[in-house]
């Protein structure tokens, strides 16, 4: 397999197989039965309960889908998330562990530094929501001041309702009202029979999602009641795509939509991780605020929105997770932008000892798979 699209290919072929492939990456423990496939526990996210399908798509290639976080790709994207690789940038080390996997031979001249893309492709895009129906939720939704229960959760994560209000930075679902399909959760079966509406599970926290050209295209609905460890903390519409959406302040959305700052701005932007981050950073309206709360929710598109000259301060957690999601942005705004980072010094010892900790990551991995072949 001299051409690396001949080898990414022969390998989607011999990887097709859901459970095999489940197996072998050691992705079965916990897994439910489904029609062609698996229920598993999804790699990119954490969770007690399988969300995360594996099914043979039409094409006869494996598809990989999650309902709790929409994680979706194909077995390159797996695979890159199981052992923690970039599908892009880290392709040549990916096409190597993939050929392992697929026990197919892989020769030199098969190895590429970068992902030839035609060839891995992803699982079909799912669309956004409706426009319609995002709007029409978001005019369902009232002020967070006027109810009790997202008060309480807001004020116990040190949050101001009524700053949050002011700017209309998120808005209460309440309850029993008709809502879209796409508003509900399914989760695990054996917990329940059919999806039930997010008012009714305590997801009533709505803050909308923008895409690159500042429009709302999206909402996610954060838990404001204790949930089961099992369950998902926020959750994007059901059945539908949340990559290149963002949350955003006025003054971010100001700059999604124009590509520039306000004269008064003094062109200071925050990336921030998650709705209770977020929010924390966007009452203050000091400066303009971008939320990141999803895979595949940074883009190029986001980025070339943000005009050269800007201070970037990249606030995402510290951890491995927001380690990636800092290297992203910097990426993407590098040159353009001055990049200041949290705790830089905590990031670096991490992404030291990252290769180490994904190297004995993927050690165990195989002796799991070594000794279920057997």
């Amino acid at each position: 397999m001299n051409d690396p699209r001949a080898a990414v290919d022969a390998i989607k072929r011999a990887l097709s197989d859901p459970r095999d492939v489940c197996r072998r990456l050691g992705l079965d423990r916990g897994a439910k039965p489904q029609g062609g496939g698996l229920m598993i526990l999804c790699p990119a996210h954490q969770e007690r309960t399988p969300s995360c399908s594996i099914t043979r798509g039409a094409d006869g290639t494996l598809r990989v889908n999650c309902f709790g976080c929409s994680f979706t790709g194909d077995v390159f994207n797996l695979l890159a998330v199981v052992e923690n690789l970039d599908p892009d940038h880290d392709f040549a080390e990916l096409l190597r562990q993939a050929s392992d996997l697929a026990r197919l031979p892989l020769d030199r001249g098969a190895t590429a530094s970068r992902r030839p893309a035609p060839v891995i492709s992803m699982a079909p895009r799912r669309a956004y929501p409706p426009g319609p129906e995002v709007g029409a939720l978001w005019s369902l939704c009232r002020p967070v001041i006027d109810d009790a229960e997202v008060c309480r959760w807001m004020e116990s994560r040190g949050l101001a309702p009524n700053l949050v209000a002011r700017q209309d930075l998120a808005r209460a679902l309440p309850l029993g009202r008709d809502l879209p399909r796409w508003a509900s959760y399914l989760g695990d079966r054996s917990i329940r029979p059919r999806a039930e509406p997010w008012s009714v599970l305590g997801y009533r926290l709505i803050v909308p999602l923008y895409d690159a050209a500042g429009v709302v295209r999206s909402v996610r609905a954060r838990a404001v009641i204790e949930t089961t460890p099992a369950a998902p903390k926020a959750l994007p519409p059901s059945g539908h795509a949340t990559q290149g959406l963002v949350l955003a302040d006025p003054l971010a959305a100001h700059v999604l939509t124009h590509g520039a700052w306000s004269e008064q701005s003094d062109k200071r932007l925050v990336i921030a991780e998650g709705e209770p981050d977020f929010l924390t950073w966007a009452m203050r309206a000091t400066v303009a605020v971008l939320g990141i709360a999803g895979n595949g929710q940074w883009t190029e598109g986001v980025a070339e929105r943000v005009p050269a000259g800007t201070t970037v301060i990249i606030r995402t957690d510290q951890d491995d997770a927001g380690d990636l999601y800092a290297e992203v942005v910097t990426r993407t705004l590098w040159g353009r932008c001055t990049i200041l980072e949290t705790n830089p010094e905590a990031r670096r010892a991490r992404r030291a000892t990252r290769p180490a900790r994904q190297a004995e990551a993927r050690r165990r991995a195989a002796a799991v798979r070594t000794s279920r072949s057997r």
